[in-house]
């Protein structure tokens, strides 16, 4: 999948399911707020705007705009 796709797919509102790190998260969107869930953590992490999503650092200052090939996407639903 390439960025671009990701990120049209986030804008419909799509819930997706990826792996950083052999971690998961979940990214959903309530049609206001972007939402990152962290399946290991077992809560929410981060809300914010699309842009503040893509922008949000998680774990080796890796973000899903600035190093997406790091990310394994799971699952799109």
């Amino acid at each position: 999948m390439e960025y671009k796709d990701f990120v049209y797919d986030l804008e419909l509102g799509r819930e997706i399911e990826l792996l950083l790190n052999e971690k998961e998260y979940f990214i959903s969107h309530n049609g206001e707020i972007y939402t990152i869930w962290s399946e290991s953590e077992k809560k929410y992490i981060y809300t914010g705007t699309l842009d503040e999503i893509l922008n949000f650092i998680f774990v080796d200052n890796i973000s899903l705009g600035e190093s997406f090939d790091n990310f394994t996407i799971k699952c799109i639903l």
